[in-house]
Parts: C-alpha cells; structure tokens; sequence
C-alpha cells in the first residue's frame, strides 16, 4: 500500500487568513484552535485550488511519480 500524498502546509509562511478554507470544495481543510491549517486526508480530493488561492504560497501540493512498468507502457 503507497502512502496518500497530501498538501503540505509552510507554517511560518501561513497567516491564517483562511482563504485556502473558503476555497476547498470539499470541506477537507479547518483551522485548529491553535491557530493551523490541518488536512483531512479521508475527504481531500488534491484539487489544488487550496494552493491556488494561498496569497502567502504557504500551501504546496506535492506529487509522486509512478513509471508504467513494461507491461503497462503499452497500454
């Protein structure tokens, strides 16, 4: 089983200002009482309109890359 690849959130670049939380479509992003952005990765659908509306940049959206094997290149 691979791990699920989630939006990864810069902390200190981050200001709180909820936009990316307006902006989900899903409803997967919510303040903690401590002031951060957390993910809910069993209804994050890695749209990327949380990275898109971020005006600090502080949300990335990272990705994998999974080669075809031989048997699957042809496909």
């Amino acid at each position: 089983m691979t791990e699920q690849v989630m939006p990864e959130i810069d902390h200190e670049q981050c200001t709180q200002c909820g936009d990316c939380i307006a902006a989900c479509p899903t409803g997967a992003l919510s303040m903690s009482p401590a002031g951060r952005i957390a993910f809910d990765g069993d209804t994050c659908r890695y749209c990327g309109d949380c990275e898109d509306i971020c005006p600090m940049g502080a949300i990335a959206l990272p990705f994998d890359i999974v080669l075809a094997s031989d048997d699957q290149a042809g496909e």
